[in-house]
């Protein structure tokens, strides 16, 4: 009867509606549970071991310590019977074995003296023997020659006389040297080890590199600096994980710096050739053994989490060759032409941060003066308002164009032209800033691939060391590979626009722009083919700027008019 009640009480059960979606639902429930306890029970488990490990090393180096200061107080306390006759290094033997070797060290000439003095020591003997300044030797009375006692605290006596004696010295004064040096060494407490690993686990940051300054500093010999950071506080270490297949690569790692070196005979024009090197942040804080597995499991749990980021980047240099044109004409012969070879690794240059200095242009055709302002924000620290925008306007309507002076810099809102790259820089410059304007390439003949390489790398570097950058782009082809305001039928091919460029990400493919000329603009994000498509119409045309506080321009009368020198 109760087998039978049990049983339909267990059929309703599994009849009733919502029971079964109820025991998945507690299922669910339990796995999570399960699975946030496995993860805890692990970073648990990695925080023991690491506390474990702290605490072992700071009694392994404990022990050290005191080992060593122990070794010293042994060798300081011996009689000084043996201080005057023989070497307390751990070499003496064999140095008392080797003849020549004490005769070499020694600055006393000895003559018979040496099987005399070592037979002593073999006995036992604690006669002294004196060598005299005519290389005799004699046993020395009682009396006369008093021991030279060494005491633990004070430093042994110099002794000129003798050939084991100023050996022995500085044996001694070197294991002092040596237990002080370890004594004095700061160790790391197991609390900062601690907070270490769990930083690096659960929190990292990851390396950038930026490399730059890739320069052949003799035929065949390119040096480069690789300007990593760390930026967890831990040892960066650099590491080549691709090697190049026609030449040798090194690395320096306490100056941060490689060096790629080939045949040059072995180049020609359509040689290609690439590495690989990477910078690990992460190698001081990772644990061996199952310590270490188990901080990798959570290290890539926070990583998918989104709490912390990976230990390593790494940068691809590309080894290029091209002919390049040294006569100043128009020649083709092949003698005004040499090979020239090219690094260029990928990397990070530029500070983001920057996007904050920028505006919206609120006048037509003046992208340049809001340019102006927002590069002038990055080196005083001052965001462009309506207020300034009105300032630079108004100057720029009263100072004389540097290319044609018959006209101001800006003629407002009515034309058609806007300011002109020359008048730009030139009024920079008028603004107290030291400012350049570039073209790749610098004459008149039509920009190239390998023309846009070479400004990009300029333009990298730039921005790595601090100075602000315009370019003149198309801004139909900026913004339609951003999807902000491209409009149908618009111009595509020529450069029409100014945006001032905050960041370079070689790696990534991405160039950070400020965009006056688009809501939206700030830190906008531009495919780098897109942006070197958008560039290269008027030959990769840049603006440079290192300037100082700019002092605002007031005119006090309606018709004054401002000289660029």
């Amino acid at each position: 009867m109760d087998r039978a009640s049990f049983n339909l009480r267990s059929a309703a059960v599994e009849l009733a509606p919502g029971r079964a979606p109820q025991r998945r639902h507690r299922r669910d429930v339990s796995t999570l549970l399960t699975a946030w306890a496995l993860t805890l029970g692990l970073a648990i488990a990695l925080l023991s071991g690491a506390s474990v490990a702290a605490a072992d090393t700071g009694a392994a180096s404990a022990d050290q310590s005191a080992g060593a200061s122990t070794s010293d107080t042994r060798t300081s306390g011996k009689p000084s019977e043996k201080s005057s006759s023989r070497p307390t290094s751990e070499t003496g033997d064999a140095d008392a074995a080797d003849p020549a070797s004490e005769d070499d060290e020694s600055s006393v000439p000895v003559d018979d003296a040496a099987p005399e003095e070592q037979a002593g020591e073999t006995d036992g003997a604690t006669e002294p023997i004196t060598v005299v300044e005519d290389g005799s030797s004699t046993p020395a009375e009682a009396p006369e020659a008093p021991e030279v006692v060494e005491e633990p605290d004070a430093p042994t006596p110099s002794v000129e006389t003798g050939e084991a004696t100023p050996r022995a010295g500085p044996a001694t004064t070197d294991r002092a040297s040596a237990a002080t040096a370890t004594a004095s060494e700061p160790t790391e407490s197991w609390w900062d080890t601690l907070v270490r690993d769990v930083r690096y686990t659960f929190f990292n940051k990851a390396p950038t590199l930026s490399p730059t300054d890739n320069i052949e500093v003799a035929p065949g010999v390119f040096t480069g600096k690789l300007n990593g950071q760390s930026n967890n506080g831990l040892t960066l270490n650099y590491l080549i994980k691709q090697a190049p297949t026609m030449g040798t690569l090194t690395i320096d790692q306490e100056a941060g710096t490689y060096t790629y070196t080939f045949d040059p005979s072995e180049f020609d024009k359509d040689t290609r050739d690439s590495f690989v090197i990477v910078a690990d942040n992460g190698a001081e804080a990772r644990r061996p053994g199952l310590f270490g597995v188990i901080q990798l499991v959570m290290h890539n749990i926070a990583i998918g989490l989104g709490l912390s980021q990976r230990d390593t980047v790494d940068s691809v240099f590309s080894v290029t060759a091209r002919m390049v044109d040294t006569d100043s004409g128009d020649s083709e012969d092949s003698e005004d032409e040499e090979l020239k070879v090219s690094i260029r690794g990928t990397g990070f240059y530029g500070n983001l941060s920057n996007k904050k200095y920028w505006a919206e242009q609120n006048h037509a055709d003046n992208c340049l003066l809001m340019s102006i302002l927002m590069i002038e924000g990055q080196f005083t620290g001052q965001v462009p308002t309506r207020a300034l925008e009105e300032e630079i306007v108004e100057q720029a309507k009263r100072t004389p164009s540097v290319v044609d002076p018959s006209k101001m810099m800006y003629l407002g809102e009515g034309s058609e032209d806007g300011v002109l790259p020359a008048d730009a820089a030139a009024l920079l410059k008028l603004r107290g800033n030291a400012a350049d304007l570039r073209y790749f390439p610098s004459d008149d003949e039509d920009a190239t691939y390998y023309d846009g390489l070479d400004a990009l790398d300029v333009v990298s570097k730039l921005l790595f060391e601090g100075h602000g950058v315009i370019t003149g782009v198309n801004n139909q082809t900026i913004w339609d590979a951003t999807e902000k305001e491209g409009s149908p039928g618009a111009d595509r091919v020529n450069a029409n626009h100014g945006v001032v460029v905050i960041a370079v990400d070689t790696h990534n493919g991405r160039v950070y722009i400020n965009d006056p000329g688009v809501s939206g603009g700030r830190g906008l994000a531009v495919p780098l083919g897109a942006f070197m498509w958008a560039w290269a119409p008027d030959a990769f045309e840049t603006i440079t700027a290192d300037g100082a506080a700019p002092q605002s321009y007031r005119p006090t009368v309606a018709g004054d008019l401002v000289t660029v020198a």
